[in-house]
Order: structure tokens, then C-alpha cells, then sequence
């Protein structure tokens, strides 16, 4: 198993609600993981997706609902596969967990927690392993632009810079079944969104079988957002693979 160790953190109080080391790793480092996490909330609310590298190590992050799951991994064992990971892990510890996280009170049994989900994911790493060895990578995030004739194109990820000059961007994120559609430039027609979203739902009825959200976002924030989160799986990507 190259996996160094997995997180699960409730997002409201910071809480670390399971946590599994699956390499030697120093208690100190650890820790800095830990408070590094805590920081990651309020960026990932919409993507749901992002990670970030240090000299070892590529930490790989998935926010959903109330929980932040990371699967750390050493450099050299990049995969974009973990993102799928840390997304099967979140999903199956909110179906299981999910009237203790639903508590106002927000007290937990962490050795019920440790004890109840330790099986479940023994069962997702022997799974994943099974499917890394043998299934080829798949595709995260997917970018699209809107032509002059009003129809989609696919468009190769170049650099940040290239994301922010897109008057009208589209992010597919294939993880958290998301499409964004990004109004980088205030001055987009609504004629220009109508299109977008017309081409995105006929893409999605066709290839995706409308089980992917459509979602608008206009705030230059909302925007800046998503177009970091995209970089950072690119670079990572980029950085790693070559």
C-alpha cells in the first residue's frame, strides 16, 4: 500500500474524526498535517476538490457536506486516482456517520467512529487497490469553452492565466459530478449563458446521463475559487508526471 495515512475532519469544529496511518509517519509532521487542514474549509465549499504538495509528500483533499477527507501519499505514488479515493472514503463515512455528524451538540464517540469505520475501509482500500492495478487513470476535470456559433469546445489546460482570460468558462468535474459554468467577464450576454446552459444540458443528458449538477456561478470570488482549485489539480499533474 503506498497510502502514508488518511484524515476525516468534521468542518465546523475542526474536530479530527479518524485518522489511519498506513506508513511511518512522524508524529510531528502529522500533526502540521492536521493544522494545515483545518484552513482548506471555507476554500473547498465549492469545488469540492483541491491538494497541495510538500517535499515528500501530495496531500489530496475532497469537502463534502460536513466532513474534509485527505489521503496522503508519498510524490513519487502521484495518481490522480485519489481524488476518486478520497471521495468513495467521504461518501461511505457520511452514509455511515451520518445521524452522529447530524448532532447539534456536536460530541463525538471518536473510538466508536475508529472501531465502526475501520472495517469499511479496509473494504475501499482493497477495492481501489484492485482497481489501480488494473484500470487506467481517469479523467478529473474536463474544461470547455463556448464558440462564436454557440456550441462547446473542448480546450487543453494551459496555465492559471488561461482560466481568468475565458470570458465563459465550463469546469466538469468528473469526481464530485459538478459542470461550473464560470462568468469570468461581467460583460457576458445572457444570450451567451442561455447557449452554455443549453449545450451543458444536452452534454449532460448525452454523455453523463444527467447525473451531473449544473451549477452558475457569477461572483468574481466564486469564480476565483474554482479556477484555483482546477489549477491545483493541473499543476500537481503537470508537476509530477513530467
Amino acid at each position: 500500500m503506498v497510502i502514508t495515512a488518511i484524515l476525516i475532519l468534521h468542518s465546523e469544529s475542526g474536530i479530527n474524526l479518524f485518522s489511519q496511518k498506513l506508513k511511518n509517519l512522524q508524529e510531528d509532521l502529522f500533526s502540521a498535517f492536521l493544522s494545515a487542514l483545518k484552513g482548506f474549509f471555507n476554500t473547498l465549499s465549492l469545488g469540492g476538490l483541491s491538494s497541495f504538495t510538500t517535499e515528500d509528500y501530495v496531500v489530496f483533499l475532497v469537502s463534502k457536506k460536513n466532513i474534509l477527507t485527505s489521503v496522503i501519499v508519498e510524490k513519487k505514488d502521484y495518481s490522480e486516482k485519489y481524488f476518486s479515493l478520497a471521495f468513495n472514503i467521504s461518501n461511505s463515512f457520511l452514509n455511515k456517520f451520518k445521524k452522529t455528524l447530524e448532532r447539534p451538540n456536536g460530541i463525538f464517540n471518536l473510538s466508536a467512529v475508529k472501531s465502526g469505520f475501520d472495517p469499511l475501509l479496509n473494504e475501499i482500500l482493497e477495492e481501489f487497490q484492485i482497481n489501480r492495478d488494473h484500470k487506467p487513470s481517469e479523467e478529473i476535470i474536463r474544461l470547455y469553452v463556448m464558440e462564436t456559433t454557440g456550441k462547446l469546445k473542448k480546450v487543453l489546460f494551459t496555465g492559471i492565466d488561461q482560466l481568468f482570460l475565458i470570458p465563459l468558462l465550463i469546469v466538469v468535474n468528473f469526481i464530485t459530478k459538478k459542470i461550473f459554468v464560470l462568468e469570468n467577464d461581467q460583460n457576458t450576454s445572457g444570450r451567451s449563458l442561455f447557449y452554455a446552459n443549453r449545450e451543458l444540458t444536452n452534454l449532460n443528458q448525452r454523455e453523463f446521463k444527467l447525473e451531473f449538477e449544473i451549477i452558475n456561478i457569477s461572483t468574481p470570488w466564486g469564480c476565483e475559487q474554482i479556477i484555483y482549485q482546477v489549477n491545483s489539480i493541473f499543476q500537481d499533474s503537470r508537476l509530477l508526471k513530467s
